[in-house]
């Protein structure tokens, strides 16, 4: 439907334009291409209407490339449809180039379809400033060439001298293949407008998959950095947990050391009970030499049984009371153990 106006509907379907991924993602400032001055020819007005057949495309007609672009970057200027379709990348759907080139307005202003001044005054402006010569009137009808890239940049090289009565009578014969020249300028600069906003979509999109993977390392960074400060937390957690064991093992072996000292106080007491029970029976004995003698023995073995008992009473008190004290500790241990269990409850559960 887009080739209709320019092309038979019997002639073979030519090739679509290919859009290439950008490899560099540097968004690069556009440049406009330098046109060179337009040769001047002497040659009558009627010698430049018949475009030739066999000879390419003049070099002037073709943008030149700048120093910094590349193949991938040339989308942006005037291209031939040969060297679109050379860089091949996907093609583009017909129902897709038609809402592109629907979505766009066109550029040019409505005057008379005239490509060139006619009597009333009237010119067509496509949106570029164009000089009055070389004119589009020269231009043959595109039907008669053999391909697409000759229709978008015909082989022609126009007239720079102004328009002349001759193709003033003739641009009643000529206003149909310069409508068909116009619509073709037009459509490649819809198809120019086209190109140059899906690279620009095609830029962003690539800004926004660099930027998703900037924060995804920085997710990955964030993860190792908390990984780090709970591996840290665990040591001192670890650390904590020997030293209350060093406590725990301290106070046993004092808990020990009391133990000893009660059996060494035990021993004591016992020896002292039977040291006195063979005073006592040794008094007893030699009492009965004298009645005196043997009170007062008897007195002397009451007097160091009360002072043993007194002696051991003192000492189980003291035992009483480590026991007591020992008793306490170990509830304090209880009470540690029970905050130790609830602390790895805790962190169990975070």
């Amino acid at each position: 439907m887009l080739l209709a106006p320019i092309a038979t509907p019997g002639a073979p379907t030519p090739a679509m334009p290919r859009l290439q991924t950008l490899r560099n993602r540097a968004r690069l400032a556009p440049t406009t291409p330098s046109k060179p001055p337009l040769p001047i020819h002497f040659d009558p007005p009627q010698a430049s209407s018949t475009p030739p057949r066999n000879q390419e495309s003049p070099s002037f007609l073709r943008p030149s490339p700048s120093p910094g672009s590349d193949r991938s970057l040339r989308g942006g200027s005037i291209l031939s449809w040969e060297q679109l379709a050379s860089e091949a990348s996907r093609t583009i759907p017909v129902d897709e180039l038609g809402t592109l080139l629907s979505d766009m307005a066109a550029p040019f202003q409505p005057d008379p379809l005239s490509p060139m001044h006619t009597g009333n005054g009237g010119s067509m402006h496509l949106g570029v400033h164009m000089p009055s010569s070389p004119t589009l009137s020269a231009f043959n009808s595109p039907s008669g060439y053999g391909s697409i890239s000759q229709v978008l940049l015909p082989n022609v090289t126009p007239s720079p001298a102004p328009p002349s009565r001759f193709s003033q009578r003739q641009s009643k014969d000529t206003e149909g293949p310069g409508v068909d020249t116009a619509i073709a300028t037009l459509l490649r600069l819809q198809l120019s407008s086209a190109e140059n906003t899906a690279k620009e979509r095609l830029i962003r999109l690539q800004e926004l998959e660099e930027e998703l993977h900037n924060l995804k390392q920085m997710r990955a960074h964030e993860t190792e950095v908390l990984s780090q400060q709970v591996s840290i937390l665990e040591s001192q957690l670890k650390t904590s947990l020997e030293s209350r064991e060093r406590s725990e093992g301290e106070q046993s072996a004092y808990t020990a050391s009391l133990e000893e000292k009660l059996r060494h106080a035990q021993l004591q007491h016992d020896q002292a009970v039977h040291e006195a029970a063979e005073n006592a029976y040794k008094h007893s004995n030699a009492s009965w030499q004298s009645t005196l003698e043997s009170r007062s023995r008897k007195m002397n073995a009451m007097c160091v049984a009360s002072l043993a008992a007194r002696e051991w009473r003192g000492v189980q008190e003291q035992c009483m009371n480590e026991l007591d004290v020992l008793a306490a500790d170990r509830e304090t241990l209880n009470l540690l153990l029970g905050e130790l269990d609830l602390a790895r409850r805790n962190m169990t559960m975070v």
